[in-house]
């Protein structure tokens, strides 16, 4: 039985996630600091970033707040626990999984060792460090998967697909998750001043870059795993884990690695697009 038979609650879905996330962005990059400058006179410290850190997983979990409220709402705590309630309900559904995921470390990671390896990037150039994300951080990375994937995969995505299909679906559920990313990073920029819209602007490019095949390869994997949150959910999270150790191999001054990891994700996405394989009984 396909979940979310109906549109009905798209728009106040969508409306509530982007002010979830939107609210939260903005506590953590433009008023905690106006506090801590102004009120207590700190501009920095321990509780500052925790607190911070704390907004954005908030943050990052607000499609999935915005889903069980609507839910919730609507259905009742049936319906909630039907969103929630999301095994694996299909055998050889992790071997597909670990088979898309082992794939996916070859997108990200295959163009920066193999540019490593021939002299052509330097390890260690790119502008992130692993060494530097804090305890909290990673916590989010892995509840920030979960929180997503409940909004776009579990609620959003069924009730497109009734009326659009599989591919349109896909599409209008990557355009919808970019503009989410936006309003997420949008504070970051106020709190910067506003040159730092443009900056803004080139990493929503890079997502728009990569967002639709992934929007294709995480529908699949929802789909081949009879519609399991959990399962999408890891490879939503690995995907963040791969996404981090690229940037940390990433040699901005030769970006071909970067290219070609495009690419690849193309490719990725265009084959789950038109495989249909879905493994064991339904």
């Amino acid at each position: 039985m396909r979940r979310g038979g109906t549109t009905q609650g798209i728009v106040p879905f969508y409306v509530l996630a982007v002010a979830i996330t939107t609210a939260c962005s903005f506590a953590c990059w433009v008023a905690i600091p106006y506090v801590a400058l102004n009120v207590v006179a700190a501009q920095s410290g321990p509780w500052l970033r925790t607190a911070q850190e704390a907004l954005l997983v908030m943050a990052a979990c607000g499609p999935g707040s915005a889903a069980l409220i609507v839910t919730g709402l609507r259905s009742g705590r049936a319906g909630v626990r039907s969103l929630l309630h999301s095994p694996v309900r299909r055998a050889g559904s992790w071997a597909v999984l670990g088979i898309v995921l082992a794939a996916m470390a070859v997108c990200y990671l295959g163009p920066s060792w193999l540019g490593i390896a021939y002299g052509q990037a330097v390890p260690g150039r790119g502008g992130f460090s692993v060494s530097s994300t804090s305890a909290t951080m990673w916590v989010g990375l892995i509840v920030g998967a979960l929180g997503e994937e409940i909004g776009w995969r579990g609620f959003l995505q069924p009730r497109l697909r009734t009326r659009f299909g599989d591919l349109l679906s896909c599409v209008l559920v990557a355009g919808l998750w970019w503009l989410w990313h936006y309003f997420c990073r949008l504070p970051f920029a106020m709190g910067s001043g506003g040159w730092f819209l443009l900056s803004v602007s080139g990493s929503q490019l890079s997502l728009g870059m990569t967002i639709l095949p992934l929007s294709m390869i995480l529908f699949r994997v929802y789909q081949w795993t009879g519609q399991s949150v959990i399962a999408v959910s890891v490879a939503h999270l690995v995907v963040n884990l791969l996404a981090v150790a690229q940037l940390s191999l990433f040699d901005p001054e030769r970006p071909v690695s970067w290219y070609w990891c495009v690419a690849l994700l193309w490719v990725a996405g265009a084959i789950a697009c038109v495989v249909r394989f879905v493994p064991g009984p339904e």
